[in-house]
């Protein structure tokens, strides 16, 4: 997902009539659910996990169902899949104490058949679990929390005494395994408090100068009173590093730092394989907040900041940058830190550098996907990338060139599911596809559940498998999951013949269709068939499921 593989989105309008013909198009005027599925879009399940509502869908890229997991709590607000097909979810419980944008404080885990196997409150008079969760392949969970300090705390830390709080909340992390129901054990520790610096009050802790101390976080940063005055949203574990990646949006700013600590070391300023303990090793997005007179800001309220390799198999650091408040469009951004010999990052006059120019993808008239709040991004395995517009649930994957190939509205708001052709739509915080070969659903009953989470869908022409030629028809085959009936619809083409056969070849129907066809399957068998609509220059092949309810 680099500069040099990317077309220009200007050029998009005339890219989309080519969508129009080569693409899965769905039937009458679709608001939500399915609204494009193209041959060229990475196929696989999507996890999806509406913001408002308390049950979590996976699905397929024709928006079938696949599964679906049902928690007493709404979203608070990550969803990841772990082994087995296993849910980790993190649901909103109420706390008084931690009330705000991103409120978590549940974690819980589903098995596939939606049974729940652990859960645990993260909540307490001094901690509150927020946002984002990160599970590890070695069976532990990173969760972001709040941290609760009283204007006493602060003034002794050196937070200038005008600009503070009745209490300010600052980021920390904590690593859990699950243990039995409702307990866990914590086996490890990051708080940014340990990791301050203030440049007022000599008789104060954390006094320093600002050019001696960029690995810490100023605490009186444009004296900002808000008390979720980091509000960080998103963690990312590289573990072949060992580094944690931080996104802070009220401080438009991304922070690594060093995992291999212990808790101790993580809270000091030596220790683990950097030698620099909890301290930053690397910090990109905005010098204002570490150098003084500095104007460079590339971030604006950014989400979902992690760890990708370059095609080049460079390290880079991927973020949805929301850039609603200095910009005026969301956008993707990459950024190749600058590294040494050593591979570790480069610190140069006092400043932490990028290797090149971080690439921008930006959104446009043509394909919108700012958003205020939320969102996210994905690589996907054939070079595509997704893009999660999370404020209104827009979910969009182009190809390296900039094509939409698929794009799906999330039908999902406060009360549940909503009726295709509403125009009402909840939010989504992260959004990830899983190739449909993951180990994740080895064994597992990945058939199709239902034809769509909306209600009364109208999803045609899902099922395309292959085409030959250059498109010179429209037509509509629908619907995707069958019982009594399919029908065929000649929207526009000439001399066009239509066959249907199972995956045995045996031949079901075979006639020209002029106008439409309706066929009666009450009688045909359950399993998989192949609709094949071809004229003297072109054909396109659908795959229909028949289902007996």
């Amino acid at each position: 997902m680099y500069h040099k593989k990317y077309m220009n989105f200007k050029n998009l309008s005339s890219c989309l009539v080519i969508i129009f013909l080569l693409s899965i198009q769905v039937h009458g005027q679709n608001t939500i659910g399915l609204l494009l599925n193209s041959e060229k879009s990475s196929d696989g399940y999507t996890l999806y996990s509406p913001v408002q509502y308390t049950d979590t869908y996976l699905i397929d890229n024709c928006g079938q169902l696949i599964n679906q997991w049902s928690s007493e709590f709404r979203a608070g607000l990550a969803a990841y899949l772990l082994p087995e097909g296993k849910l980790l979810r993190a649901g909103r419980v109420v706390n008084n104490l931690f009330s705000a944008s991103g409120t978590g404080g549940v974690v819980q885990i589903f098995n596939w058949d939606g049974s729940l196997e652990w859960e645990a409150i993260l909540n307490d008079a001094r901690f509150g679990a927020h946002h984002d969760i990160h599970p590890t392949s070695y069976g532990t969970i990173l969760l972001s929390r709040w941290e609760r300090f009283t204007n006493k705390d602060l003034i002794q830390a050196g937070k200038d005494p005008n600009f503070v709080p009745s209490s300010l909340w600052l980021p920390s992390v904590v690593e859990i395994l699950p243990t039995t129901m409702g307990e866990f054990d914590i086996v490890w520790e990051w708080h940014l408090f340990d990791h301050l610096v203030q440049t007022i009050d000599p008789t104060k802790d954390n006094f320093g100068l600002l050019q001696e101390n960029v690995r810490k976080v100023n605490v009186n940063f444009d004296n900002i009173t808000e008390r979720d005055w980091g509000h960080c949203n998103s963690i990312y574990l590289n573990e072949e590093r060992d580094e944690l990646i931080i996104s802070s949006r009220n401080l438009d700013e991304v922070w690594v730092i060093d995992h291999s600590t212990t808790t101790t070391e993580a809270a000091s300023d030596e220790g683990g394989d950097k030698g620099l303990g909890g301290q930053l090793l690397y910090r990109f997005g905005n010098d204002r907040v570490y150098i003084e007179n500095a104007f460079s800001q590339v971030f604006d309220g950014q989400h979902n900041a992690k760890f990708i390799t370059s095609p080049e198999g460079e390290l880079t650091i991927q973020v949805f940058n929301n850039n609603l408040q200095i910009g005026n469009s969301s956008q993707i951004v990459e950024v190749k830190p600058l590294l040494d010999s050593t591979g570790n990052y480069a610190l140069q006059n006092g400043r932490f550098n990028v290797s090149e120019t971080p690439y921008i993808l930006p959104s446009t008239d043509s394909l919108n996907f700012s958003s205020r709040i939320m969102s996210s991004v994905q690589n996907l395995p054939n070079g595509n990338i997704l893009i999660n517009s999370g404020s209104e649930s827009k979910f969009f994957e182009l190809t390296p060139e900039g094509e939409l190939v698929w794009e799906y509205v999330g039908p999902v708001s406060l009360f549940g599911p909503n009726e295709q052709g509403s125009l009402i739509t909840g939010s989504t915080f992260v959004l990830t596809r899983y190739a449909l070969d993951d180990p994740i659903f080895d064994g597992l009953d990945t058939s199709v559940k239902a034809e769509a989470i909306e209600l009364n869908p109208s999803v045609v022409n899902c099922g395309i498998v292959s085409t030959k030629g250059v498109i010179d028809f429209e037509v509509n085959v629908y619907p995707t999951l069958f019982d009594q009936n399919i029908t065929i619809e000649n929207v526009q083409g000439d001399h066009l013949h239509a066959k249907v056969f199972d995956l045995q070849g045996r031949q079901y129907f075979s006639s020209l269709i002029s106008t439409s066809a309706w066929l009666d399957t009450s009688q045909w068998s359950q399993g998989v068939y192949f609709v094949k609509i071809y004229s003297d220059r072109s054909s396109q092949t659908y795959k229909l499921i028949k289902v007996i309810p």
